[in-house]
């Protein structure tokens, strides 16, 4: 059960893609994350992002950016701070589906002392429970952007951290097919 999986679950995976792919979107982040990092995040800060993609390659033109990926199709694409971590088993998460997430040890000794303003959960594509497991792992004090909570169980993963540091949560994309939620919003301290 805890054997390093060795797969790449991308690579199977029919992806909608707009003008050769290089778009906001379908399995990128939307323009509206985008934009509200932008405003919400002085350019020169640093994001930890969990999953890469060709919204990362707009992400480092304003902030250093590592990215936690575990696809060879997008190691060292678009920088050169990415975080090699393959895919794990784990002991299911109550109340989660899904029992693969990136290899916590590697993860661990990979982040540990790492300073950064944003942390971007986009990935691993298929289940992110594991994020819920090894929390720890992570500073809790910083932005969180939970991309893809219109999917039942990315929402979940997002409502058990609000949960656990018992803080509200904003979410954003309200009439698109693609929401993201925030916890630790900069917005909460303006009202």
């Amino acid at each position: 059960m805890n054997d390093v999986l060795d797969i790449d679950i991308t690579k199977d995976k029919e992806v909608k893609v707009n003008k050769g792919g290089r778009s906001f979107g379908f399995g990128n982040i939307t323009e509206e994350l985008y934009e509200y990092i932008c405003k919400t995040l002085p350019y020169g800060s640093t994001i930890l992002e969990l999953g890469s993609g060709w919204g990362t390659s707009q992400l480092v033109k304003h902030y250093t950016v590592h990215s936690v990926e575990h696809s060879k199709l997008f190691w060292d694409r678009y920088h050169t701070n990415y975080i090699h971590v393959p895919l794990k088993q784990h002991k299911a998460v109550k109340n989660h589906d899904g029992d693969v997430w990136y290899d916590a040890k590697i993860l661990r000794r990979a982040v540990v002392g790492l300073k950064y303003d944003l942390l971007l959960i986009d990935g691993p594509p298929v289940t992110r429970a594991g994020f819920v497991k090894y929390f720890d792992i992570f500073n809790p004090h910083v932005i969180m952007i939970f991309d893809d909570v219109n999917r039942k169980k990315d929402n979940s993963i997002m409502n058990s951290i609000a949960s656990k540091l018992e803080v509200p949560y904003i979410t954003y994309g309200a009439g698109t097919e693609k929401l993201f939620g925030v916890i630790n919003d900069p917005i909460w301290g303006e009202l």
